[in-house]
């Protein structure tokens, strides 16, 4: 959570990294949003430009987590940081 806060270009590709390495749906979907969530506390005002390197993320390793987690709770909430406004 640390280097979100610092580094969020490096956070998303460790993210990447650390996601590919959980095997349980619903852990990979928890840690795409602790990770966004991390970002959003930090920034405050300026949330769309440091969100855009973490939402690509989101966007990739989401999209399957998606689809497998089965807590419709933490689905749609990755949806929403994946695609805001959808």
């Amino acid at each position: 959570r640390a280097e979100a806060l610092t580094a969020p270009e490096a956070a998303a590709r460790h993210l990447e990294e650390a996601v590919g390495l959980l095997t349980d749906p619903a852990e990979r979907a928890e840690a795409v949003l602790e990770l966004c969530n991390a970002h959003v506390l930090r920034q405050g005002d300026c949330v769309e430009s440091v969100m855009r390197p973490l939402r690509g993320a989101a966007w990739r390793l989401g999209e399957q987590a998606e689809l497998d987690c089965p807590d419709p709770d933490v689905r749609l909430r990755l949806r929403a940081v994946a695609h805001p406004g959808v």
